[in-house]
């Protein structure tokens, strides 16, 4: 498939397009102006990211087309958009997510609700229930069939209904606890809204053939699922409700990494950085039960880096050093001047 293509590069602390690739991107000048339009938002959200100011600069140079899409989609769909944004764990998909609600939101002037699908996990007690009666492997947290996928749905329906008002509850999910929090400490969302930012690790994944599950893939699937029933439960979770809240998605942006090892080592980088910030927390990893973790997500990290960057609207190629290099789009980028004016 052609790709609309805007290839970005960071050298000498100048990041940005690369010069003769694509019209309306931003220069110096507009990651400068961006960065004060921003009220101090994006000094901060640096700052809490523990992130430089060069880091910040390449973010907000991949950030700004990609908002300039979002608006002229908005735009043409006249009501609520859904943005689905998928990338493997450790991928950056949070900080991705945040500093884009900053940009459409300050920038863009649209009111952006942000929707992550590690905070639809089913509570704890949920899933111990799920593997009792349906399979041991379900007590731990991430595949298809441990989110609830109903209150998804409500969710995003309610939030891309053009005529919904008031204040929204969106559910929130502690890792550290490994439970979803009391709905009175849930953040809300004032409604309407004009962009629902929907991320997660598995957001879009597609269902596998019944050949591929067949023989398994590591070594938990090898000693702990050795008939295939606890992955073909998670593969009928993803044909089933799971298609059907992922339809619920107008544009996809995937954030594709090198590969598996690069996903494997920048969520170990996380589990260090939890440590640090909570190091008392019951939910904290040693290495090899971080290792065992993972594997509960390899299948469909390795199917999704397959299959993603053909299916999505947006893919966000992102190197061995963590940052994008390249954003490939199905349609044209909006050619209309950056920033846009108030």
């Amino acid at each position: 498939m052609n790709r609309f293509t805007i290839e970005l590069h960071h050298q000498d602390g100048q990041p940005g397009p690369q010069a003769g690739r694509q019209p309306g991107r931003p220069q110096r000048s507009g990651l400068e102006d961006a960065i004060s339009r921003s009220g101090g938002a994006l000094a901060q959200l640096a700052s809490e990211l523990e992130i430089s100011n060069k880091e910040r600069d390449e973010l907000l140079a991949a950030h700004l087309p990609l908002c300039r899409l979002i608006g002229a989609r908005r735009r043409a769909l006249g009501r609520p958009l859904v943005v689905g944004v998928s990338g493997s764990q450790g991928s950056g998909k949070t900080t991705f997510c945040r500093f884009a609600q900053i940009l459409l939101e300050r920038l863009f002037g649209y009111r952006v609700c942000g929707l992550s699908i590690d905070d639809l996990y089913l509570g704890i007690e949920d899933r111990r229930r799920l593997a009792s009666e349906v399979h041991p492997l379900f007590a731990t947290r991430g595949v298809p069939g441990t989110h609830d996928v109903p209150l998804a749905l409500d969710l995003l329906r309610r939030l891309r209904d053009p005529e919904t008002t008031g204040e929204i509850c969106i559910p929130a999910f502690d890792k550290a606890i490994d439970d979803r929090l009391p709905e009175n400490r849930w953040p809300v969302c004032s409604t309407p809204v004009d962009v629902i930012i929907f991320e997660g690790w598995c957001v879009a994944a597609q269902a596998q053939t019944e050949d591929a599950l067949k023989s398994p893939l590591n070594g938990l699937e090898a000693e702990e699922d050795p008939d295939a029933s606890w992955r073909r439960r998670v593969n009928d979770a993803l044909r089933g409700p799971y298609a059907e809240l992922f339809a619920e998605i107008d544009l996809l942006v995937f954030l594709a990494v090198p590969g598996w090892d690069a996903a494997r080592q920048w969520r170990g980088l996380q589990e260090a950085k939890l440590a640090r910030s909570r190091p008392d927390s019951p939910a904290l990893m040693d290495e090899q039960a971080l290792e065992r973790f993972l594997m509960f997500y390899e299948r469909i990290t390795r199917h999704a880096l397959e299959t993603l960057s053909e299916q999505a609207d947006v893919v966000c190629r992102i190197d061995d050093s963590h940052r994008i290099t390249h954003l490939l789009s199905k349609a044209p980028w909006p050619k209309e001047p950056w920033p846009k004016e108030s």
